[in-house]
């Protein structure tokens, strides 16, 4: 997908023009559109979408609190890349906040729940676009953490998942993790299943440590070779 078909698609939601916006750079970011160190300036996206430079505005400040742009006095917005520590952290904070967010699920999760994860678990393993693998990776966490019932924690949780989805969309083209992360989410889903909280946070964490261990080494790979 390019730009202006991505444009195309957010255009016919019914959104306001900020969160349009956001959700364009958000997704041309994280689709390798708009790569890392790009500067945005915001004349030419105003431009480009054929609005004011006020919304655009607002959707920098947004996208910078999600950590996907730093804005710099004098440079403007600059779209943030990621070194191993950024990894390191986001992982570290996401491996705290989706053990609570499963702990907290477990009392909630029914057979109808675990039914739509598993469905969500073979759509992945059919799934070649790279793309649409990362959004049912994302789908298949967010039907366990809903039960929990903390929005504000899931929100947290997503936008620390869309901070390194942007590379593991990257590297998923040319690595096989696709079949290892379906296992492990099976691994998971079986605890949860089984009532065994203990089992299922210790399997999330696994699956998250492998994910953060993969993305160290593939980035640290890459930027070796560059």
């Amino acid at each position: 997908m390019e730009l202006p078909e991505l444009i195309s698609r957010e255009s016919g939601k019914n959104q306001s023009t900020p969160v349009f916006v956001v959700n364009v750079l958000r997704e041309a970011i994280m689709r390798g559109l708009i790569p890392p160190g790009k500067i945005l300036r915001q004349g030419e996206i105003a431009a480009e979408l054929g609005l004011s430079h006020i919304p655009v505005r607002e959707a920098m400040r947004q996208l910078e609190a999600e950590g996907f742009v730093e804005i710099i006095p004098n440079r403007g917005a600059v779209v943030k890349g990621l070194t191993s520590e950024d990894a390191m952290e986001i992982f570290s904070i996401r491996i705290l906040l989706e053990s609570e967010a499963l702990r907290l699920a477990m009392p909630g999760l029914d057979e109808k729940i675990f039914r739509k994860c598993e469905f969500i678990n073979g759509e992945i393993g059919d799934e070649q676009d790279v793309h649409k693998w990362c959004g049912l990776n994302w789908d298949f966490h967010k039907c366990l953490y809903e039960a929990a019932q903390s929005p504000r924690l899931l929100q947290l949780i997503q936008n620390l998942y869309s901070n390194v989805d942007r590379y593991l969309r990257i590297y998923l083209e040319v690595e096989d993790y696709r079949n290892i992360g379906r296992q492990e989410h099976a691994s998971i889903l079986e605890a949860c299943r089984a009532g065994d909280v203990e089992s299922a946070v210790a399997a999330l964490r696994r699956h998250l440590e492998n994910s953060r261990k993969l993305l160290i080494e593939l980035r640290d790979s890459k930027e070796g070779n560059t």
